[in-house]
């Protein structure tokens, strides 16, 4: 996503990356903050006692800037094959609100619908708040750093009580062709529950996901289709944990 891949941004950021524009320095304590979250998160995958399979994850993102610089909506399909990509495992309706408070901060509220259909049927409504953050380094001006701070209430249906949970995602992209229309796409996204919720999940560790491929720019400022692989790793409640090695597809687009 152009350096975002399903989290909400704004649609003007691609330009960063395939013009070259600049980005506010950030200060250190907030990168500080982050990469302390994601250290803390992070959990080293285990060779033994772990489950592996493979997946195929296809988020489709719209984005539509409503006022200039200012306000976008934002929506997001994400479909999740599992079980050796046979079976569809899960479906996520994302719809969301942001506004940008200052270059490079925004601030978002949004809604997320998730249905698990392998097993037994369970949905999940999760309303949240996120901050993101986009910049480039001075004298980088061609890499985009992204990173996203997002908290969430999680209403499971049939299971008490509400859960909170914290995710955190730095995210990096460069332009690897002269016309910038082919770049290198690399990110990191730590889960943390903050409680339990029963039948469901335990407080602490939660899931980690790991990103690397090449996005294309289909059309400059309008569409992008990113396609890579992705390491999932589930910390499972009660049972054996799981590594998902996914074919990650995302197609966006931005109006």
């Amino acid at each position: 996503m152009d350096r975002r891949p399903a989290a909400p941004s704004r649609a003007l950021a691609s330009r960063v990356i395939m013009a070259g524009g600049s980005r506010s320095c950030l200060p250190a304590r907030i990168l500080a903050l982050l990469a302390g979250l994601l250290l803390l998160g992070a959990r080293p995958a285990r060779a033994e006692g772990v489950d592996e399979e493979f997946q195929l994850w296809a988020p489709i993102v719209l984005q539509v800037e409503l006022v200039p610089d200012r306000l976008a909506a934002y929506a997001e399909v994400q479909l999740r094959v599992f079980d050796d990509a046979q079976r569809l495992g899960q479906v996520v309706y994302r719809p969301a609100l942001g506004v940008w408070i200052a270059d490079p901060v925004s601030l978002w509220l949004g809604y997320d619908r998730v249905e698990t259909h392998a097993g037994p049927y369970l949905a999940e409504n999760v309303l949240w708040e996120q901050v993101l953050i986009e910049h480039s380094p001075p004298g980088w001006r061609r890499l985009a750093l992204l990173y996203r701070l997002r908290v969430e209430h999680r209403f499971v249906r049939h299971h008490d009580p509400v859960g909170h949970r914290v995710r955190v995602m730095a995210r990096a992209a460069w332009p690897l062709a002269l016309d910038d229309r082919l770049q290198a796409v690399v990110w990191d996204e730590v889960f943390v529950q903050l409680n339990d919720i029963r039948g469901v999940t335990r407080h602490g560790f939660d899931q980690n996901r790991f990103f690397l491929g090449p996005a294309f720019v289909l059309v400059e400022d309008h569409a992008r289709l990113e396609v890579g692989y992705a390491n999932l790793f589930f910390n499972r409640q009660g049972g054996t944990d799981l590594m998902a090695h996914a074919l990650w597809i995302t197609v966006r687009f931005d109006i």
